[in-house]
């Protein structure tokens, strides 16, 4: 993989979805109120969807066919 990949791939599937995270605990639970549970299963749904379609796309973009851990 090269850098510009793996930059990619780090923003993609850790900082934005961290980021999600903290910002969506912000607004929801500490601003609004709500509670902890429907927050939690929320976010995490919505973020498991997320992971599912960029998962695909990144694939797609980037021609990824046969994965192994030797190139990683």
């Amino acid at each position: 993989m090269t850098y510009k990949l793996k930059l990619t791939y780090i923003v993609l599937f850790v900082l934005l979805p961290v980021l999600y995270l903290i910002s969506s605990f912000i607004v929801r639970y500490l601003l609004q109120g709500g509670e902890f549970s429907l927050f939690f299963s929320d976010n995490f749904g919505i973020l498991g969807i997320y992971y599912v379609l960029v998962s695909i796309i990144f694939m797609i973009a980037t021609n990824i066919k046969n994965v192994s851990l030797k190139d990683m």
